[in-house]
């Protein structure tokens, strides 16, 4: 929600991208409370804690090919929100879809030498534990749709899965 908010605010040119390093979070959020419509909304859903629910979680260790969500662009994670939106006939804004950060484990290539040095190898390449790691590494990645709640108490039986190009 946030993520989104602070979206709108630097978009509108409401926050500069290139000085936004001098703001600390009270500025950002200042900023954002002195808006109207949409962004003053979701501050004041945040401030409230009325936060958006989970309508839609889908475990990526489930489907056969993870990576896949990972490509899907944000124009059309937009275009998902918005095809969404109209099915559900709510405003476009109100649904958000998360895809978390691909669990990328930069341990697995770190160098280890092996028998005095005179063998280098990735630790990936040799570590059980890394390697249970990566295999491992979906297991907790959801990919998640949020609505208001006033909006998420009839989704229950709607096709989220049949939106999602995987």
């Amino acid at each position: 929600m946030f993520r989104r908010c602070l979206y709108k605010l630097l978009s509108r040119g409401l926050i500069q991208p290139q000085t936004i390093y001098h703001y600390d979070d009270v500025d950002v959020l200042s900023a954002a409370r002195a808006q109207e419509g949409y962004i003053q909304n979701m501050i004041r859903r945040l401030d409230n804690r009325e936060l958006f629910k989970t309508v839609y979680s889908l475990k990526l260790d489930e489907i056969p090919n993870p990576e896949a969500v990972f490509q899907i662009k944000e124009t059309n994670i937009r275009k998902i929100e918005e095809e969404i939106s109209e099915d559900l006939d709510v405003h476009k804004d109100l649904v958000i879809m998360d895809i978390p950060e691909y669990p990328n484990f930069d341990e697995m290539s770190t160098l280890v030498s092996l028998n005095g040095n005179t063998d280098v190898r990735k630790l990936g390449d040799i570590s059980s534990i890394v390697g249970a790691l990566k295999e491992a590494r979906f297991n907790h990645a959801d990919l998640c749709i949020y609505l208001p709640e006033e909006n998420a108490e009839n989704t229950n039986k709607f096709p989220f899965r049949n939106y999602l190009p995987l």
